[in-house]
């Protein structure tokens, strides 16, 4: 069982109240880092009153605690005084059921912040299709994968400007003779590196990476195959697409194959972790928000969503996830994340859908970590 980190952003939001006068109060939920719950430490909501009038005042605060679909789940009020220019602070406990919520501050019956906790997320269950076969769903297509010859257009970028690297535009052929692009990145000393493949995410631009900021290691930053229809073989093409990417750094001389990382978020996180589950040549994967948000194209049990194999992901597994992500709901990263069976760390950030500027620091020292 892996070691599990809890790093939270610490920051406060306010909105004013204007009970008497513009300014005058403040509302304030305190004790953000608190914001994750286990065991027996009971979900806590700790809020501060600020009176900067000149007249005490006399109120109520209700928390309401809703399900991070909106259910709700019920309401604790508490009254207060604050005398002037003084504050007041008020605690709010309660039992939960393991999960993500959305807590809303109200007075005055007008909502003042809003904030999302977790309790136990290391108990939601996966909802994954028991009757799901992995290894015969994804026969035919690894089938095609090792029949096929790798083919690819790699072409030198002249002026990119590289004095510790050298930049490759890359066009590799996959399955179904479909096409992925890449940017492959290797340091100018002669020398085996470790490689860390980058999967872009859903839409996203693929960019190529600062040239020298890696030194020491090679970099393939990867787009998976174009379609406008996210349908059940897009997605099956795509995981093929990060393992023949791995295909292609198997060709590589300078490349150290028994540290072969993968990362990627949203989208792009979600891909790289259903690869390293059908491919065992993976030492680690990063991913950061890596739940599918908005997949609608297949009906039924999506057979092709990454937590019905995720508990086949044998190398170490390090998650980010944001409590503020309104576009995949952190639930859903959970659920690919708990069947894990293997080594595996994740971290709970306040921010959103994307890793704040810690997250390279993390993701460098996991790869270091567990370097063969």
């Amino acid at each position: 069982m892996g070691k599990y980190y809890i790093y939270i952003l610490m920051f406060f939001l306010f909105i004013p109240f204007m009970a008497f006068a513009d300014g005058e109060m403040e509302y304030k939920i305190l004790k953000i880092s608190d914001r994750v719950f286990y065991n027996t430490n009971k979900p806590t909501i700790k809020v501060a009153i600020y009176n900067k009038g000149e007249e005490k005042h006399a109120g109520s605060v209700v928390c309401r605690v809703e399900t991070y679909s909106g259910e709700h789940v019920f309401d604790f009020g508490q009254e207060f005084l604050v005398a002037p220019a003084d504050s007041s602070f008020l605690s709010f406990t309660f039992a939960l059921e393991k999960g993500f919520y959305k807590v809303s501050l109200l007075a005055d019956g007008q909502q003042k912040e809003r904030v999302v906790m977790a309790y136990e997320p290391e108990m939601i269950g996966s909802g994954a299709d028991t009757s799901f076969n992995g290894k015969e769903y994804y026969a035919d297509v690894l089938q095609q994968l090792e029949r096929q010859q790798l083919y690819a257009l790699v072409e030198k970028i002249k002026k990119s400007g590289g004095k510790l690297r050298e930049a490759y535009k890359v066009s590799v052929r996959s399955i179904g003779g479909r096409y992925f692009e890449g940017y492959y990145l290797y340091p100018k000393k002669r020398g085996i590196y470790p490689v860390v493949i980058t999967c872009a995410d859903k839409n996203e631009t693929l960019e190529m990476p600062a040239i020298d900021s890696y030194p020491d290691r090679i970099d393939f930053v990867i787009t998976t195959r174009k379609s406008l229809i996210r349908n059940e073989d897009y997605y099956k093409g795509s995981y093929i697409d990060i393992m023949r990417a791995i295909d292609f750094v198997y060709s590589r001389k300078e490349a150290d194959l028994k540290n072969i990382f993968l990362q990627g978020n949203g989208c792009g996180g979600a891909m790289v972790l259903a690869a390293a589950a059908l491919d065992k040549r993976v030492a680690g994967v990063s991913v950061y928000a890596p739940g599918y948000s908005d997949e609608s194209a297949v009906e039924g049990s999506k057979p092709y969503e990454v937590k019905n194999v995720s508990e086949n992901i044998e190398c170490p597994v390090l998650m980010g996830v944001g409590l503020e992500d309104t576009v995949c709901p952190p639930a859903d990263n959970f659920e690919i994340y708990n069947p894990i069976k293997g080594t595996k760390e994740y971290y709970i950030f306040i921010e959103g859908h994307y890793p704040p500027a810690e997250w390279k620091e993390i993701t460098d020292n996991f790869y270091m970590k567990h370097k063969r």
